[in-house]
């Protein structure tokens, strides 16, 4: 998809997470925070995540409200994860308060167990204007997602409502 403009680590004030006060929180994670995330294989190992591929990551399931809201002004927009470790992720998108749509991303295959740039959702041919996106991680697998949101390309390309004939 077309990328006029991205939201990442440099644009992060763009951004308004969500949670559980009493549950997982997002936390900042890429090469400028200095973080560093390990995620325990199913083999007793640990693996460390490239921080250079990650924007924010989450472990959350439906019952903790992990979830990130952000305005664009476009057309569309990709966003990308980075998937690493055993755990799938869900999550659902909405745009401008209209139904949402949901996505689920199986585990990345051992034994690297990581895909950096996926694909989450992909929307296109919004009417060009501001828009509000609300993205909300969900239970995948009847438990927790490993949400690790990367970065989100915005699409300029100009959509003109559809005309009305009265």
């Amino acid at each position: 998809a077309r990328a006029d403009y991205s939201i990442d680590d440099s644009d992060y004030s763009v951004l308004t997470f969500s949670q559980n006060p009493t549950g997982p929180k997002w936390g900042p994670f890429g090469a400028d925070t200095g973080e560093v995330l390990s995620i325990l294989l199913s083999n007793g190992t640990y693996e460390t995540i490239d921080a250079s591929q990650c924007l924010d990551n989450a472990a959350c399931s439906s019952s903790d409200n992990c979830a990130v809201q952000f305005s664009f002004t476009g057309s569309g927009i990709t966003i990308y994860v980075l998937q690493a470790g055993p755990q799938g992720m869900s999550a659902s998108l909405t745009i401008d308060s209209a139904s949402p749509t949901s996505a689920t991303l199986a585990a990345p295959p051992a034994p690297q167990y990581y895909i950096p740039r996926v694909p989450l959702f992909n929307v296109q041919n919004l009417v060009s204007g501001t828009h509000t996106a609300v993205m909300k991680v969900l239970d995948w697998n009847g438990g927790f997602s490993g949400m690790m949101l990367d970065y989100i390309n915005v699409n300029q390309a100009v959509v003109a409502a559809p005309s009305s004939n009265t």
